[in-house]
C-alpha cells in the first residue's frame, strides 16, 4: 500500500497540518465562551459540543481559503459549505470529550442523511485497509473476466481524491488529541488510514508563513541573548 500523503503536494501537505490545528484551536477559544457568555461571531448560542463542532469548521474554512487550491461547495439542505483542497474534500471531526483508545475507528452516533451522503461520495477506499485473504482461494477459471473488472474499478477509484478527516477531542477547558487521516464511511463509523498526530504550534496565520520554514539558528537551546550582570563575590 503507498502513502496517501504521495495524494498531495508538500505544500498542501504543510497548510494541512498547519491550519487544521491551528483552526481546531480557534474553534476552541471561540465555542469555549457558551458555556458562560454567548458572543459567537455569528450569533449562534448553541451548547459546547454543537459549538465547537460549527466553529472549528468555519475557523479551518477561513484559514484554508488562503491555500492555493481550495474551493468551496455548497452541501445541499445544509448550512454547512463542502471544503475542497485540490480533488480532495476536507472534513473536520470532533469525536466526543475523550479519544477512544481505538483513534482508527470513530462511531458517529448522530449523522444525518444529508452529511451521510457526503461522505459517502467522498469517502475513497484506496488506502483503506486490505479485507483478510481466505485461507483456500478457489480457482473460478474465469481469470481474464476478473482481472478487466478488476482494472476497471482500479481506474475508476484512481480519478477520485480522498476524504482527508482532521478529527479531534475536546473539552470546553482544553483541546485532547488531534489526527489527520484519510476515511470511509461504513455504516455509523468513520474509518481511517494511517492517521498521523497533529500538533498545535502558535505560528504564522498566513500561507507564506506556515510554509517557511524557522531558521536553524533560533532552534538551538538556550541561543538567546543573556543579560549581563556584575560577578560578586560571596563573603
Amino acid at each position: 500500500m503507498t502513502d496517501w500523503r504521495r495524494e498531495l503536494t508538500e505544500r498542501q501537505l504543510v497548510h494541512l497540518r498547519t491550519f487544521a490545528p491551528l483552526g481546531i484551536h480557534r474553534g476552541q477559544e471561540r465555542s469555549a465562551r457558551a458555556h458562560t457568555e454567548y458572543r459567537d461571531p455569528d450569533g449562534h448560542q448553541f451548547v459546547y459540543g454543537v459549538g465547537m463542532a460549527h466553529a472549528a469548521q468555519k475557523e479551518c474554512q477561513a484559514l484554508l481559503r488562503e491555500v492555493p487550491g481550495y474551493s468551496e461547495d455548497h452541501v445541499p439542505r445544509s448550512s454547512r459549505m463542502l471544503m475542497r483542497l485540490g480533488h480532495h474534500v476536507i472534513h473536520v471531526q470532533r469525536v466526543g470529550k475523550k479519544m477512544p483508545r481505538n483513534h482508527r475507528r470513530i462511531n458517529l452516533r448522530n449523522i444525518s442523511d444529508t452529511r451521510r451522503e457526503t461522505l459517502t461520495a467522498a469517502s475513497n477506499a484506496r488506502y483503506a485497509d486490505a479485507p483478510p485473504q481466505p485461507l483456500f482461494a478457489l480457482d473460478s477459471g474465469d481469470d481474464e473476466q476478473h482481472a478487466n473488472l478488476t482494472e476497471a474499478l482500479g481506474a475508476a477509484e484512481a480519478k477520485k481524491g480522498l476524504l482527508l478527516v482532521p478529527y479531534y477531542s475536546s473539552t470546553p477547558f482544553t483541546v485532547g488529541q488531534m489526527y489527520l487521516a484519510p476515511a470511509i464511511l461504513s455504516g455509523n463509523y468513520l474509518e481511517f488510514s494511517d492517521p498521523e498526530p497533529l500538533v498545535y504550534r502558535q505560528t504564522g496565520t498566513t500561507a507564506q508563513d506556515a510554509a517557511r520554514e524557522e531558521p536553524k539558528s533560533n532552534r538551538k537551546f538556550a541561543s538567546g541573548a543573556r543579560p549581563k550582570t556584575s560577578a560578586k563575590l560571596r563573603e
